[in-house]
């Protein structure tokens, strides 16, 4: 399986496909990468890992991090995603009343 972007750790093992469709109405209303990158430097820092320009790098280290010092890699992935917002912010649930007009 070929991704474009080097997060060895969601191929690896056991893979579950999922599919995101979208036509990109949401990019004004949801968290960017951007937005999540300055969320991911703290918690990378407070980890003592190093900085890294790329996103998905920097969390492949935090999570390898974290499953080095005892977490299992869905406790590591939970435990990221609560850091970084994903489980606080109703964004990430499609709960923004964006105008759905034609998706009936």
């Amino acid at each position: 399986m070929t991704i474009p972007h080097q997060f060895p750790s969601l191929v690896e093992g056991r893979t579950q496909a999922v599919l995101i469709a979208g036509t990109g109405f949401s990019t004004p209303n949801a968290p960017t990468v951007g937005v999540l990158k300055i969320k991911l430097d703290e918690i990378a820092h407070n980890l003592g890992e190093g900085p890294d320009d790329d996103f998905y790098k920097l969390a492949e280290l935090v999570l390898n991090n974290l499953t080095t010092n005892g977490k299992s890699d869905s406790e590591s992935r939970l435990w990221l995603a609560e850091e970084l917002g994903m489980l606080d912010d109703r964004r990430w649930f499609g709960e923004i009343g964006l105008p759905l007009s034609g998706n009936r």
